[in-house]
C-alpha cells in the first residue's frame, strides 16, 4: 500500500459522485461515508487500499489528467453561462468542470482577473442551482477582487454589481439589492450615457425590483426609459422590445390601468409569436400573463354571442344570443347539441391548449375546407377562430376566459392517488380543463375522499382552507337528498358519506351513478377553480356541461341549477339536457331550444319557465304530443266523444267520468279555460287546427 498523491486524492474527493461507476459498490459505500462525515483522512486511507489495484489506478489517473491539464482560463471557460433564464440541468455535464473549478477556488494563488472570473461563473451555477449560500461569498470575492485589479467604473466591475444584486433579489433582500444595482445604474450612465442599450439593463433590473417592491409608479418610470431606449436602437419588432412591452403592461394590471396595457400585451404576443413561434417558453410565458391579466381586467367577462358556420352539421351561418350566468340548451336527439358545445370551447381555448382536439377535420361540414367560429363576449370583444383540416388559427388570441368543459360520457370511476393535491396546493394547475368535451367517454375524475383525507394529513398553510372549501361544497350539492360528507368519527383525517336517517358510513362507490357523478364533477370544478388560487364564490370562468343532470332524481334535478347559481354566483354555465324537470323556473333568455327549419339548425327561446307546469313545458319546450300514456289518451278521447254527441246518460260515459275524475287530470277536462290554453300550444307545435275530437290529445 502506497501514500497517494494529494492532488489526485482531491480529485476523486471532488469527483466522487461522477467516478461512482468504477468502483465497487462496497467500496464507493466506504467512501461516500467518510466523505459525508468531512472526513478526509479515513477517505484517503480508504482510497490508498483501493488503489493498490493498478488497473482502478489508471482509469482514475486518466481522468485526473484529462481535467489536471486544463489551465485556469479553460476551466472559467468551460463553466460559462449566458445570462439568461437557462435553468442548471443545461450545465449538469459539467459537472467534473465545477469540481475542477471548486479546487482552483480553494488553492489559486493567482489573484488575477481571470480568476474573479472563475469565481463569478462558480457562483452563477449555484445561483441557477437555487444555492444561494454558496453562491452569496462567490459572487463577493469576485467584485471585491475586480474593484481592486480593475477599479470602481470597470464594465466587469459592473457586472458584478448586478450578479451580487440579482442574488439579494432572489433572497428577498431588496434594499441589499437595490444599492447594488443603483451602483451599477450610475457607474453606466456616467461612463456609457443614459440612452446606451447597456444601461436599459440597469433601468430593467430597477424596474422589476421596484415591481417586486410594489412601488409601481418607480418602476413604470423605469421600465418606460429601458423601453425608449431599446425602440429607438432595436426597433419596434425586436425581442428585447416585446419583454419591455410585457414587462410595462404587467406594471399597469398592478396599477389597475387595464387600458395602457392591453396593446402592450398585444404588441409583445405579436412579436414573439412571430419570432420564436406559439409554443416557445416565452411565447408561453406572455400568453399567461395575458390570461391573468384578462381575469383580472374583465371580472364578468362572459359571452354575449356566438357564430359559427360549416361546423359539423352547422353548416349554415348559426348564431347564439346568451344570458349572463345560466344557459341550458334543449333540442331532439342528433340536432348538435353536443356539437354546439364542442363549438364554443374551440372558440375559447388558448392556442396550442393541451386539453383542445386536434382531429379537426371531422368538425368540417363535409364538402368545405374549413369552420369559422366567433365569439363575442359581452363587452363587445370579439375572437374569432378558424379550423383548418391540420391546425385551429386564431386572432385575438388574448380574447379567452377560464374555461372547464365537460363531455356527458363520463364514468363514474375514480382516481384515488393524490398527486393532483400538491398541485392543488401550489396552485400550479393549468389553466385550461376541456379535453372530455371532445372524447367518447373518460374516468379521469378524482375521489374526493382521497382528496379531503390528503389535505387533512398535508403540512400546507393553505391545505386547511381548500379542505374546507371542498367540504362544505360538496355539502351544499347532497343536502336534497339527505346525504352528508363527514369526518370519521375515530379518525380526522378520514371522510365518509352518510344518509341522515342512517349514519352508516359510505364510500363515494356506494352512492347512486347519479349523485356519484355529480360529486366527481363538482370536485373535479373544485380541484380546477382552488388549482388556480381562486375561490368558488369569486371564480370568473365560462363552464359547458353536456348533460349536466344525467341519472339524477326529478326532485335535484328540478333544484341543481339554482344551486350552481348559489355557489358559483360570478361563472356563466352553458349546459345541455333532456329533462324538463330540469328547466323549470327559468327565465326566457335562459333557455334555448336547437330546431331545424328549411334545412337550417336555429337558436330559438321560449316565454320562460317561471310560471307554468312541467306539462305545458313538455309540450312548449320538448314537443311532445301528450302529457299522459296512451290508456289514458284512450280514455279521454272516448269520454268527450260521448259526452259531445249527449250520450251522457250511457254507463260507459259513468264508467269513463269517474275514472277520470278520479285522476288527476279530471279537473282539466272540464277546465275550459285550461282546454283552449292546451288547444293553442298544440297548434303552436303542429301548425295546424286542432278539433274538439282531439282534445284527448292535449293532456
Amino acid at each position: 500500500m502506497g501514500t497517494i498523491d494529494q492532488k489526485l486524492n482531491d480529485y476523486v474527493w471532488d469527483s466522487l459522485n461522477e467516478l461512482e461507476s468504477i468502483f465497487s459498490e462496497i467500496v464507493y459505500t466506504f467512501l461516500s461515508r467518510f466523505k459525508n462525515k468531512e472526513d478526509k483522512k479515513g477517505f484517503k486511507g480508504i482510497l490508498e487500499v483501493v488503489l493498490d489495484n493498478k488497473e482502478l489506478l489508471e482509469k482514475i489517473k486518466s481522468g485526473f489528467e484529462d481535467i489536471e491539464n486544463f489551465s485556469l482560463k479553460e476551466i472559467t471557460k468551460a463553466l460559462e453561462i449566458q445570462p439568461n433564464n437557462e435553468s442548471y440541468e443545461k450545465f449538469i455535464h459539467k459537472e467534473k468542470y465545477i469540481n475542477r473549478a471548486k479546487y482552483w477556488v480553494e488553492r489559486c494563488q493567482e489573484k488575477n482577473d481571470s480568476y474573479a472570473l472563475l469565481l463569478n461563473n462558480l457562483a452563477r451555477i449555484y445561483y441557477l442551482t437555487g444555492e444561494y449560500e454558496e453562491a452569496e461569498p462567490l459572487y463577493m470575492k469576485a467584485l471585491k477582487l475586480r474593484k481592486k485589479l480593475l477599479g470602481e467604473e470597470h464594465l466587469d466591475t459592473v457586472i458584478s454589481y448586478d450578479n451580487l444584486g440579482e442574488l439579494y433579489y432572489s433572497m428577498e433582500l431588496y434594499k441589499n439589492s437595490e444599492k447594488l444595482y443603483i451602483k451599477a445604474l450610475k457607474i453606466r450612465e456616467n461612463f456609457l450615457g443614459k440612452e446606451h442599450l447597456d444601461t436599459a439593463l440597469s433601468y430593467d433590473n430597477l424596474g422589476e425590483l421596484y415591481y417586486s417592491m410594489e412601488l409601481y409608479k418607480d418602476s413604470e418610470k423605469l421600465y418606460i426609459k429601458a423601453l425608449k431606449i431599446r425602440e429607438n436602437f432595436l426597433g419596434k419588432e425586436h425581442l428585447d422590445t416585446a419583454t419591455n412591452y410585457n414587462n410595462l403592461a404587467l406594471i399597469y394590471v398592478s396599477m389597475k390601468e387595464y387600458k395602457q396595457a392591453e396593446p402592450l400585451y398585444k404588441k409583445a404576443l405579436e412579436i414573439t409569436k412571430k419570432e420564436l413561434g406559439i409554443e416557445h417558453p416565452d411565447t408561453l410565458a406572455v400568453i399567461d400573463n395575458i390570461d391573468n391579466f384578462i381575469d383580472e381586467a374583465n371580472p364578468s367577462f362572459k359571452i354575449n354571442q356566438i357564430k359559427i358556420e360549416n361546423f359539423k352539421q352547422f353548416n349554415a351561418p348559426f348564431s347564439m344570443q346568451f344570458s349572463k350566468q345560466i344557459n341550458i340548451i334543449i333540442g331532439q336527439n342528433a340536432i348538435g347539441k353536443t356539437t354546439l358545445l364542442q363549438a364554443i370551447t374551440l372558440g375559447l381555448l388558448k392556442e396550442n391548449s393541451p386539453d383542445e382536439e386536434t382531429s379537426y377535420t371531422k368538425y368540417i361540414t363535409k364538402g368545405k375546407d374549413k369552420s369559422e367560429i366567433e365569439v363575442i363576449y359581452q363587452d363587445d370583444k370579439k375572437r374569432k377562430v378558424t379550423i383548418l383540416k391540420n391546425r385551429r388559427k386564431i386572432k385575438e388570441t388574448y380574447n379567452r376566459p377560464f374555461v372547464l368543459a365537460y363531455g356527458s360520457n363520463f364514468f363514474t370511476d375514480y382516481l384515488e392517488s393524490d398527486p393532483i393535491v400538491q398541485e392543488m396546493l401550489n396552485e400550479e394547475i393549468e389553466r385550461d380543463f376541456a379535453h372530455t368535451i371532445f372524447l367518447e367517454h373518460t374516468n379521469e375524475f378524482w375521489n374526493p375522499l382521497s382528496i379531503l383525507r390528503n389535505l387533512a394529513i398535508s403540512k400546507h398553510k393553505k391545505a386547511k382552507e381548500k379542505k374546507e372549501t371542498i367540504l362544505t361544497v360538496l355539502n351544499l350539492f347532497l343536502e336534497e337528498e339527505n346525504y352528508a360528507l363527514i369526518h370519521d368519527s375515530e379518525d380526522e383525517a378520514r371522510f365518509h358519506f352518510v344518509k341522515k336517517d342512517d349514519n352508516s358510513p359510505l364510500d363515494l362507490g356506494q352512492l347512486s351513478e347519479g349523485y356519484r357523478g355529480n360529486v366527481l364533477l363538482i370536485t373535479d370544478m373544485l380541484i380546477k377553480i382552488l388549482g388556480t388560487g381562486r375561490e368558488p364564490s369569486n371564480v370568473n370562468a365560462i363552464v359547458l356541461i353536456d348533460e349536466f343532470d344525467r341519472h339524477l332524481h326529478p326532485k335535484w334535478q328540478s333544484k341543481l341549477v339554482d344551486r350552481l347559481i348559489d355557489v358559483f354566483p360570478k361563472i356563466q354555465f352553458i349546459m345541455t339536457t333532456h329533462n324538463p324537470m330540469s328547466i323549470l323556473d327559468r327565465n326566457s333568455d335562459e333557455v334555448t331550444i336547437l330546431k331545424e327549419i328549411d334545412g337550417k339548425i336555429v337558436a330559438v327561446r321560449g316565454q320562460g319557465t317561471k310560471n307554468i307546469d312541467v306539462s305545458t313545458v313538455l309540450l312548449e319546450y320538448f314537443n311532445v304530443d301528450s302529457v299522459v300514456g296512451q290508456s289514458m289518451q284512450d280514455k279521454i278521447r272516448r269520454f268527450n266523444e260521448l259526452r259531445v254527441n249527449n250520450q251522457t246518460d250511457n254507463e260507459e260515459y259513468k264508467l269513463l267520468n269517474s275514472e277520470i275524475l278520479n285522476s288527476q287530470f279530471g279537473a282539466m277536462t272540464f277546465d275550459a279555460d285550461y282546454l283552449e290554453y292546451l288547444k293553442s300550444k298544440k297548434k303552436k307545435q303542429s301548425n295546424k287546427k286542432p278539433s274538439f275530437d282531439d282534445i284527448g290529445d292535449f293532456l
